[in-house]
This record gives C-alpha cells, structure tokens and sequence, in this order.
C-alpha cells in the first residue's frame, strides 16, 4: 500500500529525513517521490512496532501489579503470623494475622516502644531472647515455643493462654531478622494425647505380664495359650489403631498428600521382607511409616501445599519436620525406637541429609528402608509443586545413587520387586 501525499504530516517526514540523514543520505538525494513515500511508510510501521511494544509492557506492569497484590493478600491473611524485627526488638513491618494474635491494631505495632519482647511471658524472656542471639550469631534459621501476653491498657498482662512456636531468621538487611509465628497449642493437644497413650501402653504392657503368669500357671491347657494370643492381638490392633487415628490427623493438616504415609509404610514392610525381615518386624515399620510425617503437623499447611517452588526460608521451615516428629514422639514405648527411625528418614548415606547429617550406618536401618519408600512414593505420585514424575523415573533416581544417598542392600531390594517380581506401588 503506498500513502498518499497529502496524508503525510510534517512530523513524519522530518522524522523520514532525519532516517535517512542517520543513512548517511541526503533528503535531496532521493531519487523519486516514491522512494520518499516508501522511506515513510517504513517509519510508519516502525511507529506502529513502537505502540505495540507499549502495549506489552503496559501489560507486564499490569501482571506485576496484580502478583504484587496477590502476595500482600497472602502476607496479611496467612494463617501464620509473620514479623519483621529490628535486633533490639523493635517491630519493623507486621501482617494482619499478628495484629489479631496480638489483638493490638497494626498501625500501633509497627515502631512500638519497647518492642515484640513486651508481647512474651515474662518466664519466657530468657527464652526468646537466647534465640534472637542465635540467630546473630549463627545466621541459620532457629526457632523457639513461648506464651504470649496482651499488655493491653492496664499495668496487668492478659494472659492468651495460647503456646506459639517462633521461627527467626536473618532478612536481605543484616540488622533485622524475619520473624513467624504458629499457634501449636493444638499440636500441644496431640502430643498429650500420645503421652497419654504411652500410659495407656504402660498399663497394657502390666496386665500382659499378668496375663504371661498366668500361662505359665496352665501351660498344659489349651484355651489358656488362646487367651494370650487374642490378648496379644488386641494390643496390636490398639496400637495399630492409635497410630492410624494420628496419621489421619496428619493427613488432615496436609490433605494434598492424604495417603503418602500409608503406601511409604507398606512400600517399607515389602522391602524389608524382600530383605528377609521377619513379618512381626516388617508389620512394625509398616506402622511406623504410617506417622513418619508427623512432625510436619508444625509445619502451616500454606506452605505444605504451596504450588510453586518453595523460598530457602520455607524449605528451612519444611525441613525441620523430621525433628520435631521426634520431638512428639521420643517418649513414647514402641517395640523399635520410633522416635529415631523418624527422625532418620532424610538422613543420607553420604552425610547430605538432615537433620543431623548422619552418615552410613550411624543411619537406622529402619530409617534406611523409609528413605527409599518415601523418595519412590513422592516421585511417583502428584505433589502441589509438580506431576507425577513416574515410577520409572523414580527407580531410576535411586539406582542411580545407590551408596551415595541410598542404602545399596536396600536399593537392591527394592530393584529386585520391580524387576524380577513384577511389583507394583500400593494404591
């Protein structure tokens, strides 16, 4: 299409000669008045790449906008209230949800004299302030459980009656550090219930012995051995009961992966079959891998079921649950030491795992075999992140680091269900 004359402004021809000038051509040089008109239809084009262009970018301001928002929503109504402190205690930024925790408005949190530590229970100071000192010191993430108070309007502290876990870090600014806070007072609950359920153990355990006297006495008769075994039987089951009523309370604060811990614990017991376990034992990591997560029960389940990639101080956060699933149950009478199993199961063989970094076979083997099951069910089943990768891309992971991170004795089992006796993952 060729523009006529009398539509060319005079603006866009001195925009032409100036074109042609940067050419090193001369506007008088112009061999026809249709040379000149094609010069201007292509700065005409060229103006209207311009405009596109600007529409583009109009339109990532708008994305960028909209992300923006997207995350102030998140920031203030989270679950998890969230604090940006100076060393000395002074609160820099603060979301909606801590001002409810706290029930002060935010505009007279931020800048507050005297600082957070006003909001701890008094016998709770040493506490949280060893922990700020930590976090100075160390610059990792640290963490800490406290009361807190309302000062109020009166000189007398109101009590919340809530306990919170504190998890501080250091911030882009080495003078300040990020601070959450998560109401456990319900995960305190929990803990009760399975300390109150080692009583519970604790007084079967004591009418069992009552019970194994008793067949001594009557060794001879039949029905007396019969009794013992359905005795037996009825502990498994409450056991196995209990352990199932806290996987699905796990289960529950974490919905996206409802039936992980289940297929991890039955994965595990094939295993250690596969390895010649007894079936008593494998039926015991088959419970254990039932509440192998439990400590994520810490963890907010935003972050849990967060689509995208996690930030380091999140995957911190998420990484602490094997440490505190030993932490709720440590005290608890099991016939393997549950408590350590859990919280071996990241553990690698070459010392990359956590939380204690552990190398070889200061690792259980119970938690050697958990590992393997938990890597092949996470990598073959859909997580909020990601797709299934599938299980072919799963066995083949751990065979590949077998020895570095995986145990060989167990990979080779694992390699010889799948391979050689056509094993499937449980549904």
């Amino acid at each position: 299409m060729v523009m006529k004359k009398d539509n060319n402004g005079p603006e866009l021809r001195k925009q032409a000669e100036e074109r042609l000038r940067k050419r090193g051509i001369a506007p008088g040089m112009l061999s026809s008045e249709e040379e000149m008109q094609r010069i201007v239809q292509e700065l005409s084009l060229h103006q209207i790449e311009l405009e596109m262009q600007n529409e583009e970018l109009q339109e990532s301001r708008n994305k960028i906008e909209s992300e923006h928002n997207r995350y102030i929503n998140l920031y203030d109504f989270a679950p998890v209230g969230y604090l940006t402190l100076a060393r000395d205690g002074t609160i820099l930024e603060a979301n909606l949800t801590i001002a409810r925790m706290l029930s002060v408005e935010r505009s007279k949190l931020k800048g507050r004299l005297g600082g957070f530590d006003r909001f701890v229970a008094y016998q709770d100071l040493p506490v949280f302030n060893s922990m700020v000192e930590r976090v100075f010191q160390s610059r990792t993430l640290e963490h800490c459980e406290i009361m807190i108070e309302n000062p109020g309007p009166t000189t007398t502290p109101t009590k919340l009656q809530r306990t919170f876990r504190l998890d501080a870090i250091i911030g882009d600014n080495p003078h300040e550090f990020l601070l959450s806070l998560t109401d456990i007072s319900d995960t305190r609950q929990v803990l009760e219930l399975v300390l109150a359920n080692k009583e519970l153990v604790f007084q079967n355990e004591e009418k069992e012995k009552r019970a194994a006297e008793l067949v001594l006495a009557i060794t001879a008769q039949k029905e007396g051995e019969q009794k013992r075994l359905s005795y037996v039987k009825q502990l498994e089951n409450a056991m196995q009961s209990t352990l199932q009523a806290v996987a699905k309370v796990v289960e529950a604060h974490d919905p996206y992966t409802a039936g992980h811990e289940l297929r991890v614990g039955q994965i595990a017991a094939d295993i250690a079959r596969e390895m010649g376990w007894s079936e008593e034992q494998c039926n015991t990591l088959r419970l254990i891998g039932l509440v192998h997560d439990i400590g994520k029960m810490s963890i907010p389940s935003e972050i849990l079921s967060k689509p995208g990639k996690l930030s380091a101080i999140e995957f911190e956060l998420v990484k602490t649950h094997a440490e505190q699933g030993y932490q709720i149950l440590h005290d608890v009478e099991f016939p393997l030491p549950i408590a350590e199993i859990i919280r071996g199961h990241h553990e690698r063989m070459d010392g990359s795992g956590y939380p204690q970094g552990l190398k070889g076979e200061e690792i259980l083997i119970e938690s050697r075999i958990l590992a393997v099951a938990d890597v092949l069910e996470a990598m073959a089943s859909n997580r909020p992140y990601r797709a299934s990768l599938g299980i072919e891309a799963a066995i083949s992971e751990i065979e590949t680091n077998r020895g570095s991170l995986f145990d060989p004795e167990v990979v080779d089992a694992m390699l010889r269900l799948f391979r050689e006796k056509d094993y499937h993952l449980p549904d």
